[in-house]
This record gives C-alpha cells, sequence and structure tokens, in this order.
C-alpha cells in the first residue's frame, strides 16, 4: 500500500495508539504552528484526542511531522532552534484517494446508517494508519514552511540543518451524522467517502470451479505484476469458496478439504521453478498444518508470506539482469508509443511509485538514448525529447511522470506542427550491451520489439 513501517532505517516514525496522551499534546502543537494552506480550512474539524469506548470512529490515517533544527555557527555547540509541529495534509490525500475504500453500515434503525471509510481490516495491510505513506514520507513542503518562518529569527537556517520526526496514527474522530462527517473527510482526509471506490463484496459460489489465470512467467515479472497476481487469486479463491470470505483478509482461513485443489490450481499455471519453491515454503511454515499432498489447513497470510518466499531475492537479480541486458532495445514503432512502453517496461521490473526518482530517472535516462536513434531527417523531433529528457534529468526530483511528459509533448508538436512525426514515423532502435557503449558510436539498427 506504498507504505513504510515503524522502524525503517532510514525514517524516524512514531505511532500513536488511540488511547495515547500524545495525541492532545500533538494537537496543542499542530495548532500553535498554524501552519498555512489547508490547514487553515479545518473549520473545527480534528482528529481524536480522547478514546471514547462504543462509538463509531473514523478510520482514515493521519500523519504529523516535528522539525527542529540545530546551526553548526556558533561553534563548538551551535545553536538551537526549537521545534514544529505539522499536520501531513495534502500528500496525505493523494494517498487517501489511490487506496481507501468505502463502506455502507447497516442501520440499526430505520433511516440510520452511515457511508465511511472501510474498517482497517478489510485491508491487505490492517495496520495502514500505524505506517508512514510514501508521499508524506517524500514531501518537501512542511519543511521548507519550517524553515521560511524560523529564518527571520534564525537568518543563517538552511534545510540542511533540520531533522523530522514523524508521527502516524488513526483519526478516530467520533461520526455522529453523515452530513458533518462527510464535511470532516473532505477537509480532514481530502475527499468524500461517496467519492471514494466501494469496498469489495466478492459473491461466493462453493460450486465454481477454479481457474486461475496464466502466470507462467512470473519470475521475470516486478513487484506490481506480483501483487495484482495474488490479488486475483484471492479474489477468485473466495469467489469459489475455496478461502473463507471474511472481513479481513490475512486472518482468512482456506479450508482444508478444497486446499488440494487450490494448490494444484497453481502449480498448473505457474513455472516449475516458482511452484516448487512455494511448496517448500508451505511446508516449512508452522502455521500451515496437515499434508500437501491430501489437505492442509493454513490462513491467507501464510498463502502470502509463502509466495513471496518463493519468489526470492535470486528472482529479483535475474529480472535485473534482463532489463538492463535490453533496456534500449525498444523500437520498431512510433516514438510516442516508444515512451509509453519504456514506462510500461520500466514498472513492470521495478513496481510503480511516484516517489521513486531511481525509477522516473531511468524512464528518462532510456527516452534520452532511444530519441538519440531518430534518423536525422526528424532532427527537430530529435532534438525536442533528448532536450527535454535532459531537463527533467537535470532536475528529477519536479520532473514530470511520463503520461504528463507525453502529454506535453504532444503540445509541443502540435505547436511546431510535426505531430505527424511523432505519433506517425516508426524509428529503429539498437541494442547496447553496457552502459559504456553510451559514449561510443553507435550504428542505427532496427530491432523488433521482443519479450515485452
Amino acid at each position: 500500500m506504498d507504505t513504510y513501517p515503524k522502524g525503517h532505517p532510514n525514517i524516524t516514525i512514531e505511532k500513536i495508539g488511540g488511547r495515547d496522551k500524545r495525541r492532545q499534546e500533538l494537537e496543542t502543537a499542530v495548532k500553535a504552528t498554524s501552519q498555512p494552506g489547508a490547514f487553515q480550512s479545518l473549520d473545527e474539524h480534528f482528529f481524536g484526542t480522547e478514546y471514547k469506548a462504543g462509538t463509531k470512529k473514523c478510520n482514515f490515517p493521519i500523519s504529523l511531522v516535528t522539525y527542529e533544527a540545530l546551526i553548526p555557527d556558533p561553534k563548538p555547540d551551535g545553536q538551537k532552534v526549537e521545534k514544529a509541529t505539522y499536520l501531513i495534509l495534502e500528500p496525505q490525500f493523494e494517498w487517501n484517494k489511490k487506496w481507501l475504500t468505502y463502506t455502507f453500515e447497516k442501520p440499526e434503525k430505520a433511516n440510520k446508517g452511515f457511508r465511511l471509510a472501510s474498517e482497517p481490516d478489510t485491508y491487505a495491510n490492517t495496520q495502514y494508519f500505524y505506517c508512514l505513506s510514501y508521499q508524506a514520507a517524500h514531501t518537501k513542503i512542511y519543511s521548507k514552511m519550517y524553515v521560511a518562518n524560523k529564518s527571520g529569527t534564525y537568518a543563517k537556517l538552511t534545510d540542511k540543518d533540520v531533522w523530522e520526526t514523524f508521527h502516524v496514527m488513526k483519526c478516530n474522530e467520533i461520526i455522529d451524522d453523515q452530513t458533518d462527517y462527510n464535511d470532516h473527510c473532505q477537509v480532514m482526509h481530502g475527499i468524500t467517502p461517496a467519492e471514494m471506490t466501494a469496498e469489495d463484496n466478492i459473491m461466493v459460489n462453493a460450486a465454481l470451479p477454479l481457474k486461475l489465470s496464466d502466470a507462467m512467467n512470473i519470475l521475470s515479472l516486478g513487484t506490481g505484476d506480483h501483487d495484482n497476481i495474488l490479488q486475483d487469486w484471492f479474489n477468485k479463491l473466495v469467489a469459489s469458496g475455496i478461502v473463507i470470505k471474511s472481513t479481513n483478509k490475512n486472518s482468512s482461513d482456506i479450508q482444508i478439504n478444497r486446499s488440494k485443489e487450490m494448490l494444484t490450481e497453481i502449480i498448473r499455471v505457474t513455472e516449475g521453478p516458482f511452484n516448487t519453491r512455494l511448496q517448500l515454503e508451505l511446508q516449512k511454515r508452522e502455521t500451515v498444518r496437515g499434508d500437501l499432498k491430501y489437505g492442509f489447513s493454513c490462513k491467507w497470510s501464510d498463502i502470502e508470506a509463502c509466495f513471496y518466499a518463493a519468489l526470492g531475492k535470486d528472482q529479483a537479480v535475474d529480472r535485473h539482469n534482463s532489463f538492463f541486458k535490453d533496456q534500449y532495445s525498444l523500437g520498431g514503432n512510433t516514438m510516442e508509443f516508444i515512451i509509453s512502453e519504456v514506462a510500461t517496461t520500466v514498472e513492470r521490473c521495478f513496481g510503480k511509485s511516484k516517489t521513486n526518482l531511481y525509477r522516473l530517472g531511468k524512464m528518462y535516462e532510456i527516452v534520452h538514448v532511444i530519441a538519440n536513434n531518430i534518423p536525422n531527417e526528424y532532427r527537430v523531433m530529435k532534438d525536442h525529447i533528448q532536450q527535454k529528457a535532459s531537463d527533467a534529468l537535470e532536475d528529477i526530483e519536479t520532473a514530470k511522470t511520463i503520461p504528463e511528459f507525453m502529454e506535453q509533448l504532444t503540445l509541443d508538436f502540435e505547436a511546431k506542427n510535426r505531430s505527424k512525426d511523432y505519433k506517425k514515423v516508426v524509428i529503429p532502435a539498437h541494442k547496447k550491451n553496457n552502459m559504456a557503449a553510451n559514449n561510443t558510436d553507435i550504428k542505427e539498427k532496427a530491432i523488433s520489439v521482443t519479450g515485452w
């Protein structure tokens, strides 16, 4: 779910429980900071600071960050800058919109009931609210606010003098009224329940035969595809009644009388090295009880753990070797299509991420190298794409995503009356065996697109 857990080696994350007294301290600190932006529109909406049993509470995650600084001059002790705490809003809004779902709580009385964010147990990460989203971890919005706010008093303060501590928790604001809750969600969490994706409600038919999709190339796929395969398996296993439907995905039980059917189907649709390791991992796991040949019982969390263990670290090495060998071989199509394939190819190997700058930088590197193979008769297109790719590589932290980059190229070439070159001209490709080849003269030749 694109999050960092507490204990991450490079990020300090404090977990704040529902009954933790630090909730009140953080509320006081945030209100004292009174940060600009979305915070000024909260209109008394906030996270819960006191635990009240027996009440319906908001399930959205809350992230905060506390900054403090030490200016090294004057030496030897330096000058300490006082702390300030910020409520992370806009970056957290992005994560909420991508990952969270809503459910409708059945009414206890006529004309009552709430449409609200789904219960934590319905997600793959049942404690997502004790994790820090990638967007919150990598944003620079609030550190810049801190430095700007303190610079009047501390003229020598720079962002290099600042360190941060994140705080994560569940909102826990009490829900009494749908209209008020909608207002709360809009200003505090960036989205109302009605705008969210509905929670999956898988229809179960125990008579339905299990048929999984082909996954024979599972060892050559990236993390995003692995997650999708596992989710597809779960949905089909629940639909066929092999996995018992429950509100907590991880604790869902595998039906012992149909477990052999599940394992046989997984073996059928995956390659030998993977399914052999999967069976070994299942045999080793203490919480998997029974015999794989006849029937066994376990939780879905056991299947997930054995699935990823079976992929192994050596699979990542092979996948990366294959990628680096063939990364520049895309060709035989229009430049518009090739650029879209670059994004797909990198994400297939390394997974999707809006915050991992290596992935984005690699995409722009490949675009730059392939653009060099555009014939000179289309020099305008060649120079423009290489220049824009270079600009992105020079400032990768603010670079557009590849879809945004493609939209901008379309507008640029329309303005230059070169849309036909970008969308219709077939570009040849070359294959490079190592990075050193980037600095040598390479003859242009057409290479067919294979393996992607």
